[in-house]
């Protein structure tokens, strides 16, 4: 997606990564994205942990996931700047998961932070995740369905082989997938 992120908005996409993914390959994607000319490694030195929050400050939108991401979302929202948080569901595990400290900073800021006031919206990464935001009471009717994004490889669906239970469609139709 940030590739697209980056062609769709004219080279103006930053990603900013705030661990270092590559030493932690159990938290995410093991592939390299070092080249990508968007990515912004905030861990890697002071000056562009300085940039990511210059960024947080004056981006029309970020899209924040993390706990590592706090304190950029605290400055932005003390601003009042649209922003998005991402996040897979908080309870999977149930109540327990309600005791976890990343849990436990990420509801206090949203709380105690006003942010049920400023234009943050929640994108949740899995088909429970809003109805657990709703059990914690944060991000009230503003909930946009969200997922993982696969590349998927262009098909000639006139050479693919496929087989129609009820013969061929008689117009060709646009098909959108997502997973």
């Amino acid at each position: 997606m940030a590739d697209e992120f980056w062609d769709l908005t004219g080279h103006s996409y930053c990603f900013v990564e705030f661990a270092n993914l590559q030493a932690e390959p159990w938290k995410g994607d093991t592939h390299d994205y070092s080249s990508r000319p968007y990515l912004l490694r905030a861990w890697q030195s002071g000056e562009k942990y300085s940039k990511a929050m210059e960024l947080a400050c004056t981006a029309y939108c970020c899209v924040f996931s993390g706990v590592q991401a706090l304190p950029f979302q605290k400055t932005r929202m003390k601003r009042g700047l649209l922003s998005f948080d991402m996040s897979e569901r908080w309870l999977k595990r149930g109540i327990l998961n309600v005791f976890s400290p990343s849990i436990v900073k990420m509801f206090l800021a949203y709380h105690f932070g006003g942010w049920s006031k400023k234009p943050l919206y929640k994108l949740c990464c899995s088909a429970f995740a809003a109805a657990d935001q709703y059990k914690v009471g944060t991000h009230h009717e503003c909930y946009y369905k969200w997922g993982y994004f696969t590349r998927v490889e262009r098909v000639d669906v006139e050479t693919s082989g496929t087989t129609y239970i009820d013969g061929p469609p008689t117009q060709k139709q646009g098909i959108s997938f997502c997973t």
